[in-house]
């Protein structure tokens, strides 16, 4: 489905294109309908810039060292030229990074629980 739009210029008397005082209208088609190839170009960078956004968030907010190994394959995923090759490093690259903030989470979550089951066994043991 693909709409065409027309675009009529009407230059100005002060336009220096104009010879001899006459007006002439110039039209101009404006195609509106979306190449499939810029569109599939378009998604696919941004499914690799998500993988690096998400690599990097993980050795922000998760395991750091995971987080990192998430990033290099995520740079890998970015200059592999074969796109199956490509697409396995970037679901590498996903594993590893929500990995790394799991991780984290999980560390957060036992930590202080962890810390209360020591104190009672503490208190059983005196």
């Amino acid at each position: 489905m693909s709409e065409t739009f027309e675009l009529k210029e009407e230059p100005s008397a002060a336009d220096p294109r104009l010879q001899n005082g006459s007006v002439e209208e110039h039209k101009i088609l404006i195609d509106q309908s979306p190449t499939i190839q810029h569109e599939s170009k378009a998604k696919s960078h941004f499914c690799q810039c998500s993988h690096r956004r998400l690599a990097i968030m993980s050795i922000v907010c998760g395991i750091s060292c995971v987080g990192i190994k998430a990033l290099l394959l995520s740079v890998r995923a970015e200059q592999e030229s074969d796109s199956k090759k490509s697409a396995l490093l970037s679901r590498r690259s996903r594993k590893f990074s929500i990995l790394s903030i799991a991780l984290f989470v999980g560390v957060l979550v036992c930590l202080p629980i962890l810390m209360v089951f020591v104190s009672y066994i503490m208190t059983l043991i005196e």
